[in-house]
């Protein structure tokens, strides 16, 4: 924690307290220069409409003068972990529902090669070329 302290002071607090501010706006005036080409506007103004405040842009290195919106990167994560998590149930489900479709699938084919008089070698070589492995031929025969 101490460590998160000392780099926030160093890398936005420190900025701020030690900026150059002759108008007293709590803006920069080299930010202001390179961003206003004046010093005019003060820190609570929003020239770009955009909701964040000249202050808040400068402790954030943005432009102040392009309409940029805050991005709610709570909701973001939200949304993505939820379909992250639908994703993966899916998945899943799916790999579960796979090996017993397969099983009954070969159950079914094997049933079927009986009933049309054929010999277990010759399922076998059948079912071997359909894809199945002889582990699982041999569970059915």
């Amino acid at each position: 924690m101490r460590k998160i302290l000392l780099l926030l002071f160093l890398f936005v607090l420190m900025p701020v307290i030690f900026a150059e501010d002759t108008d007293g706006d709590g803006l920069d005036d080299g930010w202001e220069a390179r961003n206003f080409k004046t010093l005019t506007y003060s820190g609570n103004a929003d020239p770009d409409n955009d909701g964040i405040s000249n202050f808040n842009e400068y402790i954030q290195d943005s432009d102040p003068m392009a309409e940029e919106k805050e991005i709610n990167w709570i909701g973001i994560m939200i949304v993505v972990s939820v379909a992250v998590v639908l994703i993966l149930s899916g998945l899943i489900i799916l790999s579960r529902l796979q090996p017993q479709k397969k099983k009954d699938s070969l159950k079914d084919m094997v049933s079927s090669m009986r009933s049309r008089g054929m010999k277990q070698d010759q399922i076998k070589q059948e079912l071997v070329r359909s894809g199945y492995n002889l582990q699982e031929i041999n569970k059915y025969l």
